[in-house]
């Protein structure tokens, strides 16, 4: 019993971190830099420059280093390889020379790129809408007094109209697709007829690349479309030689760039430090588990030549998460909401617990939560990245199963194949039983929420506080469930208003007006919880009206049931969908807004350790 309440308190807590100054020689900064990368333990605290110490300055080789890693970072963008962390390491004369040569490979092949084959592409896609019209290219020419527009307009008739009202020295083409058009135009009036080709959307093509051509159109268009080809075979043999190069050298750039980039980190290292002219001053935060370790490694790579100072003060420490490995997932949610401050109470345990039920409550159907069971199996596995996301849903997907058998619902149906499934309560006869059990989940996960408050409170502002901010709540809610609910005596009825009024008393005197203000928010919040019932209801129904639709369409033929089995993929499908976003949604809201809002604050400072 003792070791799981201890298990339990490290999952509620952040790892208790402490915090260390390392002082030694400027001669020994590299090697404890090293020492440091290797232990990955020390989350560095940025110094800010004083009157007495001043920021350290990188290490000798970081320009070198800076120069190398830009270079590599360029080669590997352009070849399209993906990052990779490897543990090989080299010395930068190696990196330097086989840079050099796969640069100069580099390079030989970037000449045979152009942007050739996007103006072939753009200037064929020209002239094959030119060809529309029944002007030739010649014509498309620089005269002395006669101005040319080509482009798309609409209602060239009406235009021609206009036009005439202008001027009778103009020739209006039309092309075979009616949008089209070339106009010819006096210079004079060339402004004028800008200004009503405006008022018909004209649209300009530019013709500069293809006016004056001694080719025709067709003799043109063949001829570009045979550049086009041989641009593609170029291009093609430069993809093989970017390929062979990959081949060849993919491997070292990938592992190579993680290797630089881990020692631009070291050498870009003493700018956190604090330093004088013969020493320099580390400061940062580890666990405290940890610290015996630090120190033995330190003392053995320097031989005891430096000093390590401890500070056991608590604030603006970075906050290290305490998870056994089935909870990792629902990190997601601080991740996406924020973690909490150093001493802070953790959540996750708590979403760990709740989130799967409230979603399994909404959805709580045999056949979607299979289903939805499978989908997000095959979504894990085509996006890794979001894998501690679709192991929340996974997680909650069995919960929906669970609940489908509470509930005895199939895809909606509580009969399947003529026999009616066994259920503890129905959703679609139960419904007040339904509401009473959603509001009673409100009131226990809320006062959850106000018990760890109360915890937080006793800890950073004493007993007192503790009782007026959040156990002022508690006693709200006895004298309201004792004025509705207890009829005898009847002194009860007095004695919860008494209660009432002192608990009101307890908020003016824990928070002002404010903490009046916010007395109904305490019956909002509970009544957010109905929407556990009102969700689920909502998506039970739409399935039900599906099956209704689609099954009695069954019945009348051959039409009948392709209609509906339209009807039932179609709205099952669209049901599912909306049963999976809505709970996920709104299960987040009853923890963010009417959880968290009663006892966590959040904004931590994640441990982020030097070389992790």
């Amino acid at each position: 019993m003792r070791n799981w309440k201890k298990r339990l308190m490290k999952m509620l807590k952040t790892e208790e971190m402490i915090k260390v100054s390392i002082t030694g020689p400027k001669s020994l900064q590299k090697n404890i830099i090293e020492e440091l990368y290797r232990l990955r333990v020390l989350h560095i605290k940025e110094h800010k420059k004083t009157e007495e110490l001043d920021i350290g300055s990188p290490l000798v080789n970081n320009e070198g280093l800076s120069e190398l890693l830009l270079k590599m970072r360029g080669i590997i963008s352009y070849l399209g390889l993906k990052k990779r962390e490897g543990r090989k390491t080299w010395t930068l004369r190696e990196i330097g020379a086989t840079l050099g040569e796969i640069e100069s490979k580099v390079n030989f092949i970037r000449q045979k790129e152009t942007n050739e084959a996007a103006v072939a592409d753009s200037k064929l896609s020209l002239l094959l809408e030119l060809k529309k019209l029944p002007v030739r290219l010649q014509d498309y020419s620089n005269y002395q007094s006669l101005d040319f527009f080509a482009g798309y307009a609409d209602e060239l008739g009406k235009l021609k109209q206009e036009l005439k009202k202008l001027t009778g020295n103009f020739e209006l083409f039309e092309g075979s697709d009616g949008r089209i058009t070339a106009l010819f135009i006096e210079k004079a009036k060339s402004a004028e007829a800008a200004d009503i080709l405006k008022k018909f959307n004209f649209s300009e093509l530019d013709v500069s690349s293809v006016k004056n051509s001694s080719k025709g159109i067709d003799e043109l268009i063949s001829a570009t479309k045979n550049q086009k080809e041989i641009l593609a075979k170029r291009a093609e043999s430069v993809e093989k030689a970017k390929e062979r190069l990959r081949s060849a050298y993919g491997e070292f750039l990938t592992y190579a760039e993680s290797y630089l980039a881990n020692e631009m980190k070291k050498s870009e290292a003493p700018l956190r430090f604090a330093v004088t002219e013969h020493a320099f001053i580390a400061e940062g935060w580890l666990p405290r588990k940890r610290l015996n370790e630090l120190r033995e490694a330190l003392d053995k790579k320097t031989h005891k030549k430096i000093n390590i100072d401890m500070e056991f003060g608590k604030e603006h420490a970075p906050v290290k998460l305490n998870h056994p490995k089935f909870m990792r997932p629902f990190r997601f949610f601080l991740d996406l909401y924020t973690i909490p401050e150093y001493g802070e109470i953790d959540p996750t345990f708590f979403l760990f617990l709740t989130f799967p039920i409230f979603f399994g409550f909404m959805l709580g159907d045999i056949g979607y939560g299979l289903l939805s069971m499978v989908i997000f199996l095959i979504l894990k596995s085509k996006f890794p990245k979001a894998k501690a996301l679709f192991n929340v849903l996974m997680i909650s997907a069995a919960a929906t199963i669970l609940f489908g058998f509470v509930f005895g619902e199939f895809f909606g149906a509580e009969n399947v194949l003529g026999h009616e499934l066994p259920r503890l309560i129905s959703r679609v006869h139960d419904f007040n039983q339904l509401l009473i059990v959603s509001i009673v989940i409100g009131a226990i996960h809320i006062n959850t929420g106000l018990a760890i408050g109360f915890y937080n409170a006793l800890k950073h502002h004493g007993l007192k506080a503790a009782i007026m901010e959040k156990f002022s709540w508690v006693l709200l809610q006895t004298g309201i469930a004792i004025l509705f609910f207890v009829k005898e005596p009847k002194f009860a009825f007095y004695a919860g208003i008494a209660i009432v009024l002192v608990s009101v008393v307890m908020r003016y005197l824990a928070e002002g007006i404010i903490g009046i203000i916010e007395l109904p928010a305490l019956a909002s919040n509970l009544l957010s919880y109905a929407r556990l019932m009102a969700v689920g209801l909502a998506s039970v129904s739409l399935a039900l009206i599906i099956n209704e639709m689609a099954f009695g369409l069954f019945r009348s033929g051959i039409a009948g049931i392709l209609i509906g089995t339209i009807i039932i993929i179609l709205g099952q499908g669209i049901n599912f969908l909306l049963g999976i976003l809505t709970p996920f949604l709104h299960s987040l809201r009853l923890h963010y807004v009417e959880f968290f809002g009663k006892f966590y604050k959040g904004g931590g400072q994640r441990y982020a350790p030097f070389g992790e």
